[in-house]
């Protein structure tokens, strides 16, 4: 089928991920500026989302949420094609990730306004790292992504937004300096085992940034001995009595028994 972005799409019930069959985006020499995306206003776009609000705001601290100019462009280009083009065009790149940039700066200006979310604020989501650093250098960050960002951080700040903070899987280090110097103000997940320490980032960065995570969901969690579990989690513990942190992990997968679950909620 044709998805919300224009590409042709393979899908089953039972996976996890799409295959693309056809991208909507093929040719680098294409006029970016003629791309047309569905309105940043479209009622149907806000109806799940609006009605989340309303129920979850009762017990919940909600936050607006958008996509990332980097993963968002995957689905115009196809994920491995758009990590060849940051290569190999890297022009032609930023202005299709500035295109879509503007685009997400839009329906999160308007996410904000339909949830009434400028209390809290809105998170940016666009996995951009893995276990061992940055899918692209930080040189392609500041090329081809890094003024869409400026745009979208300074847009959110400006319709009211009292924080923006970011998500993405993996070691953002590389590039969060420049992520901290446009205005993100926050992370998650705070990924463990991809080396990201709320201990040595505080050190770093101090009340410039806050974390939402930080725990060890894929070896302390399910399989650490109880020892290690109560240091791991008794430091973060200690960490977050100082402010500026709330205490997570990425996920809560079936690796992860009940009983040690059950055993973290205690010693938080």
């Amino acid at each position: 089928h044709v998805d919300a972005w224009g590409s042709v799409v393979r899908t089953r019930p039972d996976a996890k991920f799409i295959h693309m069959e056809k991208p909507r985006v093929e040719d680098t020499g294409m006029d970016t500026d003629s791309l047309q995306f569905e309105s940043p206003t479209l009622d149907k776009r806000y109806t799940l989302f609006e009605r989340a609000v309303a129920r979850e705001s009762e017990k919940r601290c909600v936050f607006a949420k958008v996509g990332g100019p980097f993963l968002r462009t995957t689905r115009l280009r196809g994920f491995e094609q758009w990590l060849i083009d940051l290569v190999a065009e890297p022009e032609f790149s930023a202005r299709l990730a500035n295109r879509v940039a503007d685009h997400l700066r839009d329906v999160g200006v308007e996410s904000l306004r339909r949830g009434d979310l400028y209390d809290t604020g809105i998170w940016i989501f666009d996995d951009v790292a893995h276990n061992l650093g940055t899918l692209f250098s930080p040189r392609t960050f500041e090329q081809v992504f890094q003024p869409g960002y400026a745009r979208m951080v300074a847009a959110f700040k400006a319709a009211g937004a009292r924080f923006v903070f970011m998500h993405s899987d993996g070691d953002l280090r590389p590039i969060l300096d420049q992520l901290i110097e446009l205005g993100i103000e926050g992370i998650n997940p705070v990924e463990y085992k991809a080396g990201m320490r709320i201990d040595e980032l505080r050190r770093r960065y101090g009340d410039r940034l806050r974390f939402v995570g930080g725990i060890d969901n894929a070896h302390v969690l399910p399989s650490g001995d109880d020892r290690e579990f109560t240091d791991h989690v008794a430091n973060v513990v200690d960490l977050a009595r100082e402010g500026g942190v709330v205490l997570g992990s990425h996920s809560i997968g079936p690796d992860i028994e009940v009983g040690r679950y059950d055993a973290f909620h205690e010693l938080v």
